[in-house]
């Protein structure tokens, strides 16, 4: 069975991981590893919002795994509705994730879906020894929610954004004020969440490139150093060169 993965929509809802983990990627690779390596006939290609690399990451993928990046002017959700649209065997695919229109476009295409939650208290209980393709996807079939229901969630969602919104504005205003090391702990797979994601990617980068260019100026430091001390000691040798051609004047 091939797996389609939302990838961050994943990390969002599984035990032990959290979007402000800037390796959050690769530690959701290696449970996924663990995972395909239970039943051979497992292959997984999980997508992730846009990386410093777009496409597969050599690196991460292996072990039954794929790991792609969307371009930093797509999205994984964008990537994944193109892949769903272009699979030519839909009974043999599955799509993990919680996201409406990834699921919507599954279900148009007659894909099984299964919530990136349900999946990931699957993996978690089975990730050792799994026990194959047991637990089928189920498309969802949910009943309709009342209204008390709908205006709790609502109530809640708002809340959650709120404060989403408040710590994201801190980190960047701190950012603002010259903190560069200060670090988004907004998680989540929706617009925010996925800012607060990009900006920990942002800074990982930054400082990177920070302590690559402080070498560089380093290494530049040491290299004037000793063309300096060269250029010292040959003046040091001329002089020294003069002082006897003037001995020798002398004695003629």
């Amino acid at each position: 069975m091939n797996y389609l993965i939302d990838g961050h929509n994943l990390i969002a809802r599984t035990p032990g991981l959290s979007l402000a983990d800037p390796d959050d990627e690769a530690k959701l690779v290696r449970l996924l590893r663990r995972w395909t390596a239970a039943d051979a006939r497992r292959k997984v290609t999980v997508i992730f919002d846009g990386g410093l690399h777009a496409g597969e990451d050599r690196h991460l993928s292996g072990g039954g795994v794929k790991a792609v990046f969307a371009p930093n002017n797509s999205t994984a959700d964008a990537v994944l509705i193109r892949r769903i649209e272009a699979i030519g065997n839909p009974p043999e695919f599955v799509v993990i994730s919680s996201d409406r229109e990834v699921a919507t476009a599954a279900t148009r295409r007659r894909i099984a879906v299964q919530p990136s939650e349900t999946f990931a208290a699957n993996m978690m209980n089975d990730r050792h020894f799994g026990d194959g393709d047991q637990t089928k996807a189920q498309r969802p079939d949910v009943p309709p929610m009342g209204a008390d229901e709908m205006q709790e969630r609502e109530r809640a969602a708002a809340a959650e954004l709120a404060s989403k919104v408040d710590a994201l504005s801190g980190t960047l205003a701190a950012a603002a004020a010259g903190d560069l090391t200060a670090r988004v702990t907004v998680s989540g797979d929706d617009a925010i969440g996925r800012m607060g994601h990009a900006r920990n990617r942002e800074e990982k980068t930054m400082n990177r490139t920070i302590r690559l260019a402080m070498l560089t100026v380093s290494a530049l430091a040491v290299s004037t150093c000793a063309a300096l001390a060269d250029y010292e000691l040959n003046i040091l040798h001329i002089n020294d060169f003069h002082s006897r051609i003037e001995s020798i004047n002398k004695f003629d």
